[in-house]
């Protein structure tokens, strides 16, 4: 399987943090660029603090969760 990369927008709140997952990337070149380019025109504001980032898949362990997660829902 090939390398895959997640890119993520965390947003940290005074007590709190939430994430959500807005692309999967199948080169480390364009998860950068994405990356770069969100931070580049996003906005902050006073109440929260956003963050992007990209974190590389685990195949491995992914396919391994996808299993146990398929015989769970049989």
């Amino acid at each position: 399987m090939a390398r895959q990369f997640v890119v993520i927008e965390k947003v940290k709140y005074i007590q709190d943090y939430g994430l959500k997952l807005l692309a999967v990337k199948n080169s480390l070149e364009e998860a950068k660029e994405l990356v770069e380019v969100l931070r580049e025109f996003y906005t902050q504001n006073e109440h929260n603090q956003i963050s992007f980032l990209y974190l590389e898949v685990d195949n491995n362990l992914l396919e391994e969760r996808l299993t146990i997660f398929n015989r769970e829902t049989e």
